[in-house]
């Protein structure tokens, strides 16, 4: 690195919170593709997961019931249908957002590589 990108570096950094020591693992770890998802995020597709669980139970209870009775309450069913579809919507959200970050270090990692054969 020149002075000059090691002070922006160092700048960028400083508005972050964290030392150069930790922001050069965290890029080198994102260049060899590991994966590192933010703790929110993490937090938001163990939350949609559970609840991804909760509802799957409950439309099974749905076609347990139907098929004894044979007389299931729709209204309920559809109910958890739509906040099935709602969860799944906000994962599949969460999870592009982690594809995307793994599309982003795939890609600088192929923009280094062409770097140093320069």
């Amino acid at each position: 690195m020149t002075e000059a990108e090691l002070f922006e570096f160092d700048a960028q950094i400083a508005t972050l919170g964290i030392k150069r020591n930790r922001a050069l693992r965290i890029a080198a770890r994102r260049i060899a593709g590991f994966v590192e998802v933010d703790p929110v995020e993490l937090d938001t597709l163990k939350d949609a997961t559970r609840q991804l669980g909760g509802i799957a139970k409950n439309v099974n209870q749905i076609a347990k019931a139907a098929n004894r009775t044979r007389d299931p309450d729709y209204r309920a069913f559809m109910e958890e249908r739509a906040a099935l579809g709602r969860e799944l919507v906000r994962v599949e959200g969460r999870l592009q957002t982690i594809l995307d970050l793994a599309a982003r270090r795939s890609d600088g990692l192929e923009r280094l590589s062409r770097e140093s054969e320069t």
